[in-house]
């Protein structure tokens, strides 16, 4: 009678652990779906940048004003921050 008990146990506890294991499915999947829609999007964006560019056939505008680059190097302690 007691080993009829304990393998009711045994098959009672796996089942449980079965059950625990398998709670976890839903968030897992909702993280492998969010992870796909983050990558499927991403290339989107990349090749809608890509096609842009190729149809322009050439490079995004620069500016060569010698002002732009003055005013984004770094100051010494000594200039004043406003002139």
């Amino acid at each position: 009678m007691a080993k009829k008990n304990e393998k009711k146990n045994k098959t009672n506890l796996e089942r449980r652990d079965l059950l625990k294991g398998l709670a976890g499915v839903p968030v897992a999947g909702f993280f492998f779906l969010n992870l796909w829609q983050k990558v499927r999007r991403d290339k989107i964006k990349k090749s809608n940048l890509l096609s842009n560019l190729i149809k322009e056939k050439k490079a995004p505008a620069r500016s060569t004003t010698p002002a732009d680059w003055r005013s984004h190097r770094s100051r010494s302690r000594s200039e004043p921050a406003c002139q």
